[in-house]
């Protein structure tokens, strides 16, 4: 818990990846208001970084930041965010996170994988299940509004996490989707001991010792495992009829079905198992659920701290999309300025603040020798705040930096990484960014908000980068009735 002392307090530290000795990469802010980047130094130190399950590579290393917290009335910038030069160790990701997905069955072909994912979850199956789940969601804030003001105040932080995930479970298991929905209940408070323990002091061999909560989160994982197997063995034994009306519309039948036809255009690869599929079940629901839901609230946010622009998208919104109906996928692709507000909100709140990658071959990188096998820590975050990339206003809220398109947002094409590059980038981005447009757009339709006086400007990183004390924000109800929607 945080310290108070007046109107100051100490946030807990939060890092990924091993101490920087001197200085921090993350901008900082002069008196004058603007931004200056401190310089960076490594350390020789091998670390344990919680984005990998192991150490392989020398000379890792990392950044942090501690958050000051400040109040929300000021709606302070993201300029304003305090620098530590100390920073606490953290342990690595649980093992149930960090184990192989399907992609080794495809011999490395990280692309086959994406593409028969990104081919399933399209956006004619998906948009009416995110619409539907959105507008039922902004109906309820009308009916929780106070009758005198007309407005009510939510912690979006928690509203959001439920949108995302009826859409994942829909996704991931189609017509099977109340099974999946209790699966992924179990999976969530899983999730609760595994940010729990990213807390605390790393201790080698610590979580194979029977605690009471390593013994509950054996448990947990025990429960999830039979009840996928359960499922996934009911759906194995459906017929052809019944394949043929539902189990191939899915992640999880696109996967049976995988196990039974081999590999991609008849090449050999090894046969996708039972506790393959499990273990991917669960990293889709990890991967999609806390990193949408993060994007949604820090876009939230930002739009609540800047009115301005939360009224030119709302404008944008009305224009294109009209002030009822439920934004179509031709009308989303037309939302430019929601678009750039939701790619510089990613900017400045990546949801993962960082990614490892090994080295295939030795290389120059920088002017330093990198051997093969070498892990790199990449900090998207310092990447994504560096003034060196983005100009002196690098930690200000700027949407109009991505006018012309992301590749010309920075100096450097590839400066925005949020989902990473290559064939090993995140296969969700087009699911995450569909379904946070169509959020955004269906509340900016329905209500006008702003930041609550509870709020406290507090980014801290546990496992994902996040709203240490929530994210409540008021919301007013543009409309005292609301015609009926008509879905896609």
């Amino acid at each position: 818990p945080s310290t108070t002392t007046g109107r100051k307090s100490t946030a807990p530290r939060s890092s990924y990846g091993s101490a920087r000795r001197r200085g921090s990469p993350w901008p900082t802010p002069t008196s004058s208001g603007r931004s200056s980047s401190r310089a960076q130094s490594t350390s020789t130190a091998t670390s344990r970084t919680p984005w990998c399950g192991s150490s392989r590579g020398r000379g890792s290393s990392a950044c942090a930041a501690r958050s000051g917290r400040t109040t929300a009335g000021c709606s302070r910038p993201p300029s304003t965010w305090r620098t530590s030069r100390s920073v606490a160790r953290s342990p690595p990701l649980p093992n149930w996170l960090c184990r192989p997905c399907l992609l080794g069955h495809y011999g490395g072909d990280a692309i086959g994988l994406w593409l028969v994912l990104t081919c399933m979850a399209t956006p004619q199956m998906l948009l009416p299940f995110i619409g539907k789940t959105v507008v039922d969601m902004a109906e309820k804030w009308v009916t929780m509004a106070d009758p005198a003001s007309g407005e009510v105040e939510i912690d979006v932080s928690e509203w959001f996490q439920i949108v995302t995930e009826d859409a994942i479970t829909r996704t991931a298991f189609g017509r099977s989707y109340e099974d999946g929905k209790a699966v992924f209940k179990l999976q969530t408070q899983l999730m609760a001991f595994a940010s729990e323990a990213f807390r605390k002091v790393f201790i080698p061999g610590y979580r194979f010792l029977p605690t009471k909560k390593n013994t509950s989160s054996w448990k947990l994982d025990k429960e999830i495992r039979k009840n996928l197997v359960t499922l996934i063995g009911r759906r194995q034994e459906a017929t052809d009829d019944e394949r043929l009306q539902g189990c191939a519309k899915d992640l999880l039948g696109l996967m049976i079905n995988a196990s039974s036809n081999g590999g991609r255009r008849g090449q050999p690869v090894s046969p996708i198992t039972v506790n393959d599929i499990v273990e991917e079940c669960k990293t889709f629901f990890f991967a999609g659920k806390q990193t949408t839901s993060n994007l949604l609230t820090w876009t939230t946010v930002v739009l609540a701290m800047h009115p301005e622009w939360q009224e030119r998208a709302r404008q944008e919104v009305l224009e294109v999309c009209g002030a009822h109906d439920i934004p179509c996928r031709e009308q989303l692709a037309k939302l430019k300025t929601l678009g750039m507000i939701l790619n510089e909100t990613l900017r400045l709140y990546p949801p993962a603040v960082a990614t490892v990658r090994r080295a295939k071959s030795d290389v120059v990188l920088g002017g330093y020798h990198i051997p093969r096998d070498t892990e790199l820590l990449i900090p998207i975050m310092a990447v994504h705040h560096d003034a060196r990339l983005w100009g002196p206003d690098a930690t200000q809220f700027n949407p109009a930096r991505f006018a012309d398109g992301v590749a010309r947002a920075a100096k450097h094409p590839t400066a925005f990484i949020p989902f990473g590059l290559g064939a090993r980038m995140c296969i969700g981005q087009n699911l995450a960014l569909l379904e946070a447009k169509l959020t955004v757009a269906i509340i900016l339709q329905r209500f006008e908000f702003r930041l609550s006086p509870k709020y406290v400007h507090a980014p801290t990183v546990l496992m994902l980068l996040h709203p240490q004390y929530g994210a409540p924000v008021i919301f007013r109800s543009r409309s005292s009735s609301q015609t009926p929607d008509r879905h896609v």
